[in-house]
C-alpha cells in the first residue's frame, strides 16, 4: 500500500495532497496568498516608481543646453545650424508668486514646448497677441475653459513693474512635473513677444543682466552625430560653440541631467536597497510565522500521514510544493497589479524597464518564500509520528501545572503559556509591521518645514530684498560699486510702520589659495559672508571650536558644515585651528589675507565661509551688501508687503522675496512627497493586519473541537468569547508595546541618519503619538472584531457537529 501511495509515483501524490490541503483551508490559503501578493506589489511598485522617476528626470527636458539672452540676429544663426537637431525659442515676460505657487507669463515656440516637457492638451497654441494657453492646473483651480477671458497680473521680468493683461484662453497645456512643484505657465504668442519687445525698448531695466527686450533664450538639442560624443565632449563643444558666438560663459546653461543620462543619487540607491532588504525580511518572517503556526496546529495531521508511510523527504517536499503553488497563484497577480499601479503613476513611457523590474521583484519574493518555508519544513521532517501526535509548542509530552481555579482568564493564560512559541512568532511578526509604520510616520512628522526655509531665510526674516542679476560671481564686483541696496533704501524701509529691523548680508568674493581642496585650485572661487547675532542664533550644532562673535577678531572665519557635507571638494580636511589663505580682486586691486578657522558649525543657510562685517569691509571698501533681510511685526506683514513691492518697482535692479508665499509653495510640494511615504506605511499596516486575521482564523479553525469540549463541560458562549478576547488581546497588546518601543527607536535612527549622516538638518526627531494610537486601535480593534465574528461562526454550528470535527 505504501509503495502505491508514496513509492514510485510520490511526486504526483505529494502534489495532489499539497493542493488538497490548500483547498481544504481556503481562508488560510487566501490570506497567505494575499500577503505574498501585497509583498510582490509593494516591492515592484517602489522599485518601478523610483527607477521611472530617475528616467523621467533625465529625459523630461530633452535638450543639451540653453543659451540665455541671445540677440535676434544670433537666434537666426542657431536656428540654421546643422549641428543641432532641434532649436527652441523661449522668452520670460514676467511672473507672479502667491501661496498657490509661481505662475510665469512666457513665450514658447512648439519646439521649446516639446523640449521643456509641455503638452498641448486641448485647443490651439496662441497666435494672436490677445490669445494665451494656460496650465491645466490653473483651468481646474479657477474653473476656466477654452474661449473664456482671463485677466493676469504679473511683475515684468525686465522693468520690475506690476502689469495686467487680459487674454482669451485658446489652449490648455500640461507639464505634470512643473505643476506638482506648483509652477504654472501662461503661454503667449510670438506676436505678443514682439510687441513686448517694442513696448519695453527704451525703458529702464536691470543693470546687472544681459537680458534685453529683444533677446530670447535658445534651447539646443544636438544632432545624432554630436549627441554620440561622450558627456565631457558634448559639454566642451556646447561651451566653445556659445563663446565663439559671443555668448557670455555664465549665459551658457548646460542640461547636465540630460547629457549625463540615467542617474540615481547614491543616497536614494542606498535607501532603495535598505527598503528592499527590510521588505524581504518582513515578508519572509510573516510568511514563516504563518506556515510555522499552520504546521504546529496541523502537526497531528502530518503524523497521520507519516503513519501511512510518508517519508521525511516527502513531508519536506509537501511544504515546498505548497510554497510553489502559492507563488504560482499569487506572485503573477501581484506583478500584474504592480504594473497597473506603475502605469497609472508613471505612464507607459518606461514600460520596457518596468517589465524586467517586475519580474525581478517576483523572483525576489519567490526566493523569500523558499527561505521562509525552510524552517517549518525542517520541523516536519524532524518529528516522528509518535512525537507528532503528542506535540505541543512547549515540547512533546510536557506536563502542565493543573489549574486550581478554572475561569476564562486562567484558561486564556494557560493557552498562551502552552502555545508560547507560536504566540511569540505571532507577536514578532505583527510588531514588524507596526515598527515600520511608526518609524516611517515619525520620519514624516519630523520634517520641519520652517527649518527647510531657513536655508533661504536664515535669520527668520519675513522679506528679502536682493539684486536682480544673471550671475552672482560675475556681477557682484560691479554691483558693489553702484549698489542699489543703499543706505537710503534701508532708511526708507525702516520708515515703514511695522518694520522692526534690517540685517545687511555682506559678502566678498575670493579665490581659495590654501589649502588645496581640488586638483584645479585656480577655479576655486568662494564667497565669504557676514555673520549676525540672528544668524548665529539659528546654528543647529557646533561641531568644533567657537562660534562666538567676539572670537572672530580681525582674521577669524567659521565654516558651515552643512555646505561641507554637500560639497564634492575636500573642504572636510579643514579643521578648527587651521589657516586659510584667500586672494581678492576688488576693483582691479589684488590682495591676500590669511584667516584662522575658529569654529565649524551647522548653519541653516547655504554659505560656506562666514566672518564679521568688519573683516569684510577691511577687504573691500565698497558697499558689500548682497541682500537685505527685513524683520517685521507679524501683525503688519500684508501692509509691509504692499509697501515693499511699491518700493522696489522704482528700481528694475531690485527683487523681492516673500517668506509667506514660498512657505505655502514648499508646504504643498512637501505634502505631495510625504503622501508617498504615507502610502508605503498604509501598505505595511495592511500587511500586518492580514497577518493578524490569518493567525486568529487559522487558530480558531484548528481549535474548534477544543472549544466544543470546553462547552460540553459547561463553558458558555460568553465565557468562550471572553477567553478568546483575552488570548488575542495579550498578543495584540504585546505587539503594540514592542512596535511602539522599536518604532520610536527605528524612527530615531532614521532621523539620526538623515540629520547627521546625510546632513538634512531640517529632519528634527519628534515623537508622534498619532501613529501609535492608529496602530493600537487598528490591531486591537481588528483582533476583537475578528474574534467576535469567529465566535458567532462557531455558535452557528451545534455542539455535536463541533465535537465530531477532526
Amino acid at each position: 500500500m505504501n509503495d502505491v501511495l508514496f513509492g514510485n509515483n510520490n511526486n504526483y501524490v505529494i502534489k495532489k495532497l499539497a493542493k488538497a490541503d490548500l483547498n481544504a483551508h481556503k481562508l488560510k490559503t487566501f490570506l497567505s496568498g494575499t500577503i505574498i501578493l501585497i509583498a510582490t506589489c509593494l516591492m515592484a511598485v517602489v522599485f518601478m516608481v523610483l527607477i521611472n522617476d530617475a528616467f523621467s528626470l533625465a529625459n523630461e527636458t530633452p535638450y543639451h543646453a540653453m543659451y540665455r539672452a541671445v540677440p535676434p540676429e544670433l537666434k537666426e544663426t542657431l536656428l540654421n545650424d546643422s549641428d543641432f537637431e532641434a532649436v527652441g525659442i523661449y522668452k520670460n515676460i514676467g511672473s507672479t508668486v502667491d501661496t498657490n505657487g509661481v505662475t510665469t507669463l512666457a513665450y514658447m515656440d512648439p519646439v521649446s514646448m516639446d523640449l521643456l516637457g509641455f503638452e498641448l492638451l486641448n485647443g490651439n497654441a496662441p497666435v494672436k497677441p490677445e490669445e494665451a494657453a494656460i496650465s491645466s492646473a490653473c483651468v481646474a483651480q479657477y474653473g476656466l475653459s477654452i474661449g473664456d477671458p482671463f485677466t493676469f497680473s504679473y511683475t515684468n521680468a525686465l522693468t520690475n513693474q506690476q502689469e495686467q493683461r487680459q487674454f482669451t484662453i485658446c489652449g490648455i497645456t500640461q507639464n505634470k512635473k512643473q505643476e506638482e512643484a506648483n509652477q504654472f505657465y501662461v503661454l503667449v504668442s510670438n506676436e505678443f513677444r514682439m510687441a513686448f519687445a517694442r513696448q519695453t525698448s527704451g525703458t529702464a531695466i536691470s543693470s546687472f543682466s544681459t537680458q534685453t527686450p529683444a533677446s530670447v533664450d535658445v534651447l539646443l538639442k544636438l544632432n545624432a552625430r554630436k549627441a554620440g560624443m561622450g558627456a565631457d565632449a558634448q559639454k566642451e563643444y556646447l561651451k566653445d560653440k556659445g563663446i565663439s558666438l559671443g555668448i557670455k560663459n555664465y549665459d551658457i546653461l548646460l542640461n547636465e541631467r540630460y547629457i549625463e543620462g540615467f542617474f540615481i543619487d547614491p543616497t536614494m540607491l542606498a535607501g532603495i536597497l535598505l527598503f528592499a532588504l527590510f521588505l524581504m525580511f518582513a515578508s519572509s518572517f510573516v510568511i514563516y510565522s504563518i506556515f510555522y503556526i499552520s504546521v504546529i496546529n496541523s502537526i497531528q495531521m502530518y503524523a497521520q500521514m507519516m503513519s501511512l508511510g510518508t517519508t521525511e523527504k516527502q513531508l519536506y517536499s509537501f511544504l515546498k510544493r505548497q510554497g510553489n503553488i502559492l507563488s504560482l497563484y499569487f506572485i503573477p497577480p501581484g506583478m500584474v497589479i504592480s504594473l497597473a499601479i506603475a502605469l497609472l503613476i508613471s505612464g507607459t513611457e518606461w514600460i520596457i524597464y518596468d517589465i524586467p523590474i517586475t519580474l525581478l521583484s517576483g523572483l525576489l519574493i519567490f526566493i523569500v518564500i523558499k527561505i521562509a518555508l525552510r524552517k517549518p519544513a525542517e520541523i516536519l521532517a524532524s518529528v516522528s509520528p509518535v512525537e507528532a501526535m503528542k506535540h505541543t509548542d512547549t515540547g512533546t509530552g510536557e506536563r502542565h501545572k493543573p489549574l486550581k481555579i478554572i475561569t476564562p482568564g486562567t484558561l486564556a493564560q494557560n493557552n498562551l503559556y502552552v502555545n508560547r512559541k507560536k504566540n511569540r512568532m505571532a507577536v514578532i511578526s505583527l510588531s514588524i509591521s507596526g515598527t515600520l509604520m511608526i518609524a516611517f510616520t515619525i520620519l514624516i512628522t519630523s520634517f520641519n518645514l520652517e527649518a527647510v526655509l531657513l536655508e533661504d531665510y536664515p535669520v527668520g526674516e519675513e522679506f528679502q530684498i536682493g539684486v536682480q542679476l544673471d550671475n552672482f560671481y560675475e556681477r557682484f564686483p560691479q554691483i558693489i560699486q553702484n549698489n542699489p541696496l543703499s543706505d537710503e533704501l534701508v532708511n526708507e524701509i525702516l520708515s515703514i510702520a511695522g518694520v522692526e529691523k534690517i540685517i545687511k548680508d555682506e559678502a566678498v568674493i575670493g579665490r581659495l589659495l590654501e589649502p588645496k581642496v581640488t586638483a584645479d585650485p585656480e577655479n576655486v572661487t568662494e564667497l565669504i559672508e557676514s555673520l549676525s547675532p540672528e544668524l548665529l542664533a539659528n546654528v543647529s550644532k557646533t561641531v568644533s571650536g567657537s562660534i562666538d562673535y567676539n572670537d572672530i577678531g580681525t582674521d577669524g572665519i567659521i565654516i558651515n558644515k552643512f555646505r561641507v557635507d554637500r560639497s564634492t571638494l575636500a573642504y572636510d580636511k579643514i579643521q578648527t585651528g587651521d589657516t586659510i589663505r584667500f586672494q581678492f580682486d576688488v576693483n582691479g586691486e589684488i590682495s591676500e589675507k590669511v584667516f584662522r578657522v575658529i569654529g565649524i558649525a551647522y548653519f541653516p543657510s547655504t554659505g560656506l565661509f562666514y566672518s564679521s562685517p568688519e573683516v569684510i569691509n577691511t577687504i573691500s571698501p565698497f558697499n558689500n551688501t548682497s541682500h537685505l533681510s527685513v524683520l517685521c511685526d507679524g501683525n503688519s506683514t500684508e501692509e509691509i508687503k504692499v509697501q515693499l513691492q511699491s518700493l522696489i518697482r522704482r528700481n528694475p535692479s531690485l527683487t523681492l522675496h516673500i517668506y509667506s508665499d514660498e512657505y505655502g509653495i514648499i508646504k504643498d510640494f512637501i505634502g505631495v512627497a510625504m503622501n508617498s511615504l504615507n502610502g508605503i506605511s498604509a501598505f505595511v499596516i495592511v500587511f500586518g493586519l492580514l497577518n493578524m486575521i490569518n493567525m486568529l482564523i487559522n487558530s480558531a479553525l484548528i481549535r474548534r473541537r477544543e472549544f466544543a469540549l470546553l462547552q460540553a463541560v459547561g463553558m458558555t458562549n460568553g465565557q468562550l468569547r471572553k477567553m478568546l478576547y483575552r488570548e488575542g488581546a495579550s498578543i495584540s497588546v504585546k505587539a503594540v508595546i514592542i512596535a511602539t518601543v522599536m518604532g520610536i527607536i527605528c524612527g530615531r535612527l532614521f532621523c539620526y541618519l538623515a540629520n547627521e549622516v546625510m546632513a538634512f538638518k531640517f529632519i528634527i526627531f519628534r515623537v508622534s503619538i498619532l501613529p501609535i494610537l492608529i496602530f493600537a486601535v487598528l490591531l486591537i480593534g481588528l483582533q476583537m472584531f475578528v474574534t467576535f465574528c469567529i465566535c458567532k461562526s462557531i455558535e452557528r454550528d451545534t455542539l455535536t457537529d463541533r465535537l465530531r470535527t477532526e
